[in-house]
């Protein structure tokens, strides 16, 4: 009491040998740059900060996971990320909304310029 109190246990993230590695990074690079350029709009409509010095780690899984963290998305995708099985699919399930977001975005931006 006060503060709500939860049991917890680490997500069984599938972390075997990736079929394809080189097309893995591809994907991840592809993702970081859709991520900057989403945080730079997201700035640009006073959102959130830019990213310009944001440094990544080199792991894969942990990449993914800090682009996920610094996109400006909300609770429940966010939420949807954590519970993806596998890197492949949580790479694939942020750049959708990655995406999605980005047309958000452009509208909103739209909308306050016209």
């Amino acid at each position: 009491d006060p503060f709500p109190r939860a049991l917890v246990r680490d997500w069984p993230d599938d972390q075997r040998e990736l079929d394809d590695a080189a097309a893995l990074q591809r994907g991840i690079a592809r993702v970081e740059l859709a991520v900057r350029g989403l945080a730079e709009l997201a700035a640009e409509l006073g959102l959130t900060p830019t990213l310009d010095e944001a440094a990544f780690s080199s792991d894969p899984w942990l990449r993914v996971f800090q682009l996920a963290t610094v996109s400006p998305l909300g609770a429940h995708d966010r939420s949807r990320l954590l519970r993806c099985a596998d890197l492949p699919s949580r790479l694939e399930l942020l750049e959708e909304l990655v995406e999605d977001q980005r047309i958000i975005l452009e509208a909103q931006r739209g909308d306050a310029s016209g």
